[in-house]
């Protein structure tokens, strides 16, 4: 084998290397994560569906939140949900009779425009839930639920396709 040969080899080899560390790197960022799209009903306490609101799920390993609307009916669809445990959050507030005019929770389902292209950049869905949008009946339910870290509710998010009933506590 020549000096040439042996070199170019070593090359070759250390390329290898060099794109086989770039892919791991890659993976380990997040590029590549698997997404969930789910679909399902949420259930209030004695059962019945929840006439409306908003649901958010929250990835544990990063990665953004994703919101959709629920139906007056509870049922709920939502694309990119990132595979995974992921918190949820509840909240129907602009359902109260007033609130679809209220500019606080307008803004709310109102992201501004570099959140809504940060969020399609890297693959995530966001519902532009305006409150005219929103429809159903409003329901109280307890403050907990809103916030992720108080609500007790999560998830197993698998990748792809998945039916997911969220049952809110009693």
């Amino acid at each position: 084998m020549t000096m040439r040969a042996a070199s170019s080899s070593g090359r070759a080899r250390a390329r290898l290397v060099g794109f086989a560390a770039l892919a791991l790197a890659l993976l380990a960022s997040g590029c590549g994560a698997k997404v969930g799209d789910l679909s399902g009903k949420v259930l209030q306490k004695d059962g019945k569906p929840l006439p409306g609101g908003v649901i958010t799920f929250y990835p544990e390993s990063g990665g953004n939140p994703v919101s959709t609307i629920i139906l007056p009916d509870g049922n709920y669809e939502i694309k990119g949900v990132r595979a995974g445990t992921a918190k949820i959050a509840v909240t129907n507030d602009s359902l109260k009779p007033g609130e679809k005019d209220n500019p606080i929770m307008k803004k709310l389902f109102q992201p501004p425009k570099e959140a809504l292209a940060k969020m399609k950049e890297e693959g995530g869905q966001l519902a532009i839930n305006t409150a005219e949008k929103l429809k159903g009946k409003y329901v109280p339910l307890p403050r907990t639920l809103t916030r992720p870290e108080t609500s007790g509710l999560t998830a197993e998010v698998q990748g792809g396709p998945q039916q997911l009933d969220v049952h809110l506590p009693k």
